[in-house]
């Protein structure tokens, strides 16, 4: 593996472990998740999960790091598109959207709302 492949490896984990430094903290300071959002593009989508994979893009010191992310969905998540309402079976790979979520203690993803980008 070439020197700036692993350079960027490490910065976006690093950038992982910093995001999730500060969940933690503001969980524990106000006893709940703090809402969190994103803009990414959807890999995958799982119906039986229900759950997304999603890769997110983020620059880091002029340096483009990316990774993909699971995101679990329940009942409660509100999936929208242009304001109105729709289904889970609507979204496919390659969709670019919005995410509202919070991560649970176990570092789990879970959406509150996605908003899908026209």
């Amino acid at each position: 593996m070439g020197k700036a492949v692993k350079f960027m490896a490490i910065l976006a984990l690093a950038a992982q472990a910093v995001w999730w430094a500060q969940a933690a903290y503001s969980q524990e300071k106000t006893g709940q998740e703090p809402l969190n959002s994103v803009s990414a593009e959807i890999v995958s989508v799982n119906p039986a999960g229900p759950e997304l994979v999603i890769k997110i893009v983020q620059d880091i010191g002029g340096k483009t790091v990316y990774w993909n992310q699971i995101l679990k969905l329940s009942p409660k998540t509100k999936i929208l598109k242009a304001g109105t309402a729709v289904k889970l079976a609507d979204l496919k790979a390659g969709d670019k959207i919005e995410v509202k979520y919070t991560v649970d203690n176990s570092r789990r993803w879970k959406a509150e709302s996605i908003d899908l980008q026209s």
